[in-house]
């Protein structure tokens, strides 16, 4: 069973609610080998309740989620296209390591905020990482 049918089915057995982090699914799509596009069209979205950006790290060629670095573009990406499936949940812009300042961290979540109210008129396909 795929990650995405199981937590599918756990939604639908026990009526848990998910915290959607694109940032993880961004990084476990490039660490093995799969689409993240597809991944989140498998994801029940009636029961996403919550939304998480980061940024990840790098290192021996993987990508960790850290949360140390500013959103990756693949990650926008990401969710500009939950955004054109109607998902209207909070957004929130993890940062816990190397925390820029208050203006960086800002510039993310006025990013985020941009991107959410504009997600609908975006038209993001399926891509390959």
């Amino acid at each position: 069973m795929h990650e995405s049918e199981f937590i599918s089915e756990l939604c639908q057995r026990t009526g848990c609610g998910i915290l959607l982090d694109l940032n993880n699914i961004y990084v476990n799509a490039i660490n093995h080998g799969f689409d993240a596009f597809e991944y989140i069209d498998e994801i029940p979205m009636t029961k996403v309740g919550q939304m998480h950006l980061a940024g990840p790290s790098q290192e021996n060629g993987y990508l960790f989620d850290t949360h140390s670095t500013p959103v990756t573009e693949t990650t926008w990406n990401l969710l500009r296209y939950v955004g054109q499936k109607g998902l209207d949940v909070p957004i929130i812009v993890e940062w816990d390591q190397d925390i820029p300042s208050f203006e960086d961290l800002e510039r993310e979540v006025v990013k985020a905020r941009a991107i959410k109210e504009n997600a609908k008129e975006a038209n993001i396909e399926y891509a390959t990482f």
